[in-house]
């Protein structure tokens, strides 16, 4: 199929209809804009509307993402894979919008989320605190024992085990009334109660620095007057309440929250509401304007300029007029083939849309892509899980447009697993011989043979729609006098093994051809006949070319070999006592779907890649600016 057809636009009207006008067009989604002369007044966005949407956006991004947060996680991920479109009825989130009741709630969330916060923060500092004073919790002194008194001076620390004798010993050198205890200990290090006399403080407390002896003071919380007459164990049993009783409040405001998650629909139509509103005053930078009129610019379909005209209809003091492309314009490229070539546009966007002035790869590598993935996956079983679950999603839940491209495209690819399983693979593994056109496994060389044989068809074939194309150019000399001698001499390369006889001659013919022609630009007759032999030395990369094709034999083959080493695993796994059954079902499953998942990765990447590499580059010229028509966009709906 030929790449669309554009046309420039050009709207003058009113202001008065400038944003409804930019409504309408957003409704429709089938014009691009552009930039209007630099000569005219750009549109100014007002920055107080503009300032308070973003501020709406921010705020119900946030209180998505807080309800996101407290949904279930199998909600979560179910919404994360499939991700359903909402759908709400006309006019209901515009009433929404302006009646502004989402705005208590989304205060609410923000409230209810700060007091998560606050809460946790508190919990936590309890945590520290009671992890902290745990090591001491054998103490059976009150907290008023350990306050200095007149007489006496208590430490409570840790010191290292390697420290702790040397620390001892040097106290003890020093004849120091000094009471030290060990209330509890690791391999590492000791939790120690050293209590002296005042007049011995500082020395002691020298000696114990001097050792490393990390001193710990009792949290704030423990120095209250009320808390003086209970010992450490019970100051933990205090701490084990607070925490019980915060972590009630934070499942109080947890549950508040999660009352409100029914309610997060309509927050995500909002976000969308305010999204396409924040995209009409940008839209509005493209226009140009005077004192009462405004100018639109644009690029549209061919074929949508009639619906633009009819609907544009109705509006007053508005004049639409169209042109063609004009030399040098930058034109945006779009995609437009039948149905059953349609999921294949999935193919060529991955590589990149084609430049205005080549070709639309889509209908031609579409047979080989689907070829080339059943070869490649070459399960039946397999491709019958494919095809089933792309059916399944399809069928019964809703999709953006991209996603349901591609699960058309998996379900193709799933059908062609099918029947390229099922003449030469087997189904999970296990060959149905009746059925079998040929095994790979006993004659790897006719697969071989065949993908070689398949490359080497769309090489030659990418090698005549770069002839067509230079016809369509008006480029005869490289049409007939360089494309169609490669596709002369390709194969007759191969028949000169069939020896028959003219077919040496018409080699030779193709090869003067190509040497003296694909440089014909060139005037010194010399310089064209080295440039052309050179040429004819590409002759090395066709073949080169042809031979990658061999990596649809290495995945069939790897496909059918994991397959049939599950199958063998799974069956040696009833020979286990009791549990066998169970074992032997888990590796059977488990060794197909890992089985299924990386071949099925492994023939999109590189039935693609034969695409990209080996096929696009005989025809394909890339660069192409994507048409994005200035449409509603769905980012949550």
């Amino acid at each position: 199929m030929a790449l669309v057809r554009f046309k420039k636009i050009q709207i003058l009207g009113h202001e008065q209809n400038q944003a409804s006008l930019l409504s309408t067009l957003q409704d429709l989604g089938i014009v691009q804009l552009t930039k209007t002369d630099k000569l005219l007044t750009p549109f100014e966005i007002p920055a107080t509307e503009l300032g308070r949407i973003n501020n709406r956006l921010n705020e119900l991004e946030n209180g998505i993402k807080t309800l996101g947060l407290f949904e279930e996680k199998k909600t979560r991920l179910l919404q994360s894979i499939f991700k359903p479109r909402l759908i709400f009825k006309e006019g209901q989130i515009e009433k929404t919008a302006f009646s502004g009741e989402y705005k208590k709630i989304l205060s609410e969330i923000e409230e209810r989320q700060e007091e998560i916060k606050r809460l946790k923060s508190q919990a936590q500092r309890f945590y520290s605190e009671y992890h902290l004073l745990y090591p001491w919790h054998k103490l059976e002194l009150k907290l008023e024992n350990l306050i200095p008194t007149l007489y006496t001076h208590t430490f409570l620390g840790v010191v290292s085990q390697a420290n702790y004798t040397l620390c001892l010993e040097a106290i003890n050198s020093e004849n120091l009334s000094v009471f030290l205890h060990t209330i509890s200990q690791d391999r590492k290090e000791r939790y120690l109660i050293v209590v002296c006399l005042n007049k011995h403080k500082e020395m002691v407390e020298a000696i114990m620095r001097q050792y490393n002896f990390g001193f710990f003071i009792l949290p704030e919380y423990l120095r209250r007057s009320e808390l003086r007459n209970t010992r450490i164990s019970q100051c933990l049993d205090i701490f084990k309440e607070k925490i019980e009783e915060i972590e009630y409040l934070i499942e109080n405001e947890v549950a508040r929250i999660r009352k409100i998650i029914p309610r997060k629909a309509i927050f995500l139509g909002l976000y969308d509401y305010f999204f396409n509103q924040r995209a009409l005053f940008w839209a509005g930078q493209n226009l140009g304007q005077s004192q009462k009129v405004f100018l639109l610019e644009g690029w549209i379909r061919e074929e949508d300029l009639e619906t633009l005209s009819n609907t544009l209809h109705r509006f007053c003091e508005i004049e639409i007029f169209s042109r063609g492309a004009l030399p040098g314009e930058e034109i945006p490229v779009d995609l437009e083939n039948k149905a059953i070539f349609k999921p294949f546009e999935v193919i060529t966007s991955l590589y990149g849309m084609p430049a205005r002035y080549s070709v639309d790869p889509t209908p031609y590598l579409a047979p080989f892509f689907f070829i080339f993935f059943g070869l490649c996956l070459s399960d039946a079983g397999y491709g019958l899980i494919v095809a089933g679950a792309s059916f399944f999603l399809l069928r019964r839940l809703k999709w953006t447009r991209a996603a349901r491209r591609f699960l058309n495209l998996f379900f193709l690819c799933g059908i062609s697993t099918i029947v390229a399983g099922t003449f030469m693979g087997g189904w999970l593994g296990i060959p149905i011989k009746r059925l079998l056109f040929f095994d790979p496994m006993k004659n790897p060389l006719i697969f071989l043979l065949i993908a070689l044989g398949l490359g080497f068809i769309q090489v030659w074939f990418g090698i005549l729609i770069r002839m067509v194309h230079e016809i369509n150019q008006r480029a005869f000399v490289d049409a007939f006098f360089v494309r169609l001698a490669w596709l002369l001499l390709l194969p007759s390369l191969i028949l000169v093994f069939m020896k028959i006889n003219w077919v040496g001659y018409l080699a030779i013919t193709a090869a003067i051809s190509i040497v003296l022609f694909s440089h014909h630009q060139i005037k010194n007759i010399l310089t064209r006949i080295g440039a052309g032999l050179y040429s004819l030395y590409g002759i090395m990369g066709y073949f080169a070319d042809v031979v990658s094709y061999s990596r649809l034999l290495a995945l069939g083959l790897c496909t059918s070999v994991i397959a049939m080493v599950v199958n063998t695993l799974s069956k040696s796994a009833l020979g286990i006592p009791v549990i066998g059954l169970i074992v032997a079902v888990l590796v059977f499953i488990g060794g197909h779907l890992f089985n299924m998942a990386i071949s099925l990765l492994g023939a999109f990447v590189h039935s693609a890649r034969l695409q990209f590499i080996e096929f696009f580059n005989k025809f394909f010229v890339g660069g192409g600016r994507p048409f994005r028509p200035f449409c509603r966009e769905r980012i949550y709906g």
